[in-house]
């Protein structure tokens, strides 16, 4: 993200689906100027994006602190929205896998159990039955 720094220091990427979905459509200052607030609000909300209001808010504020287009911009942007593409299937296969692990978890005649027992979730208790066997 070295070519969009403003926007670096103002989002979490880590830990903010938002952020990622916005890299994946909107990757530079230009393209986010010319959507604009209210625009960008619903879109992140059409994608089930929360605090869209906020984040939208954050990134164009990020986008006015950034008038300079950086040397980097074109390469490094190609490469954040193919990234974003990547961390969101990811993160699609994992919900899927989680809910696997549910499905099966829940069939098993130990699960009601395991699942009264305080701070036993579903992979805690699934991992806890992989291990006793």
């Amino acid at each position: 993200m070295e070519y969009f720094p403003a926007l670096e220091r103002a989002l979490d990427y880590s830990r903010n689906k938002a952020a990622l979905t916005l890299l994946s459509e909107y990757p530079t200052p230009d393209g986010l100027r010319r959507i604009g607030t209210t625009q960008l609000t619903t879109w992140l909300k059409k994608r089930c994006c929360r605090n869209s209001a906020a984040v939208a808010q954050k990134t164009l504020d990020a986008t006015g602190a950034q008038r300079t287009t950086l040397a980097t911009q074109t390469t490094g942007s190609a490469l954040v929205t193919k990234l974003a593409a990547e961390i969101t299937a990811i993160d699609h296969e994992l919900a899927d896998l989680d809910a696997q692990i549910t499905e099966r978890f829940t069939r098993h005649e130990s699960a009601d159990v395991l699942l009264s027992l305080p701070g036993f979730g579903v992979v805690l208790a699934a991992t806890f039955l992989a291990k006793a066997t």
